[in-house]
C-alpha cells in the first residue's frame, strides 16, 4: 500500500509540475530575465505555499461558496499582470531596474502560488482526501505520499528552470526576444485567469 501511495505521489507530482500554468509561465519569464541560478529557489514555492493552502482548503475553503475560488483567480490574474509589467520594465530599462535576486524570485513564486486556484483545487479534490485517507490507515502512508508528491514536483520544476536557463547561452538579441515573449505569456495567463473568472462570476447562467 505504501508503494502505491508513493507511485501516486510521484505521478501526480509530475503532472502538477509539467502542466502549463501560471507558475511555469512565471519560471520561464523570470529565468529568461534573471538566469537559472537566481530562479532555481522558486522550485520550493509549492512546498512553502501549500502549507497555507492545505490549512485553508481543509479548514475553510471546503465550507465556503464557490465564488471564493473565482475571486482568488481574479487576484492571481492581477498579480500575473503586475509581474508581466515588471518584466517588460526590466527589459526596456535594465540599468534602472536591477535583476530579481533569488530571495525575491522565491517570494514572488510563493505569492503567485497562494493566488493560484490550482493548488487549492488539487488539495480540495485530490491531495487532501488522499492524505486524510492514508493518515487514517497509518501516518507513514500519508507522509510517504506527501514526500513523493512534493519531491517529484520540486525536482521537475528545477529541471524545467535549468531547461529555461539554456536561454543564457543565446545571443543578446535572441535573449531579449525570448524575455519579451515570456513576459507576454505571463500577461496572457493573467488576463485569461481574470477574464474566465469574471465571466463565470457575472455572466454564467444561475442554476
Amino acid at each position: 500500500m505504501i508503494t502505491a501511495r508513493i507511485l501516486f505521489g510521484v505521478t501526480f507530482g509530475a503532472v502538477s509540475a509539467i502542466q502549463p500554468g501560471p507558475l511555469t509561465a512565471f519560471l520561464f519569464a523570470r529565468t529568461s530575465v534573471a538566469g537559472w541560478r537566481a530562479t532555481w529557489p522558486a522550485c520550493f514555492a509549492p512546498l512553502l505555499s501549500d502549507l497555507g493552502v492545505a490549512i485553508l482548503t481543509l479548514g475553510v475553503l471546503g465550507r465556503l461558496p464557490s465564488p471564493v475560488l473565482l475571486w482568488l483567480r481574479v487576484a492571481g490574474g492581477l498579480f500575473l499582470l503586475w509581474l508581466s509589467f515588471g518584466a517588460f520594465r526590466r527589459i526596456h530599462t535594465p540599468a534602472a531596474t536591477p535583476l530579481p535576486a533569488a530571495k525575491k524570485n522565491l517570494s514572488d513564486a510563493v505569492i503567485l502560488n497562494l493566488l493560484n486556484p490550482n493548488p487549492y483545487l488539487a488539495w480540495l479534490l485530490v491531495v487532501g482526501p488522499t492524505v486524510l485517507e492514508a493518515w487514517n490507515i497509518h501516518p507513514f502512508q500519508a507522509v510517504s505520499f506527501l514526500l513523493s508528491f512534493y519531491g517529484t514536483m520540486g525536482v521537475l520544476l528545477f529541471l524545467l528552470i535549468r531547461l529555461f536557463g539554456a536561454v543564457e547561452s543565446f545571443p543578446p538579441g535572441s535573449r531579449r526576444m525570448i524575455a519579451i515573449l515570456s513576459s507576454l505569456l505571463l500577461g496572457l495567463w493573467g488576463a485569461a485567469l481574470m477574464t474566465d473568472a469574471l465571466r463565470t462570476l457575472f455572466f454564467a447562467p444561475r442554476g
